[in-house]
């Protein structure tokens, strides 16, 4: 699962400003780089991993109706 929680770390593009949910994309877009996948994999199993964990979010029945799109 992606997340900002760590408001005062954010990522050496945003140095000096306050990590923001905004980032999301950008961050899942460099962890699929490092993981040799693509964003819109690396968001699908986000997702899924997501629902399996917290599964009153199940409220999304299909993947590409994720909270979380990535460019």
């Amino acid at each position: 699962v992606l997340e900002t929680d760590a408001h005062d770390i954010p990522p050496h593009w945003a140095y000096r400003k306050r990590n923001e949910p905004a980032e999301l994309p950008r961050i899942a877009t460099v962890a699929a780089q490092l993981l040799a996948t693509t964003p819109d994999a690396l968001r699908a199993l986000s997702h899924q991993n997501a629902r399996r964990v917290l599964p009153r979010l199940g409220l999304h029945t299909n993947e590409s109706d994720s909270p979380m799109p990535v460019p």
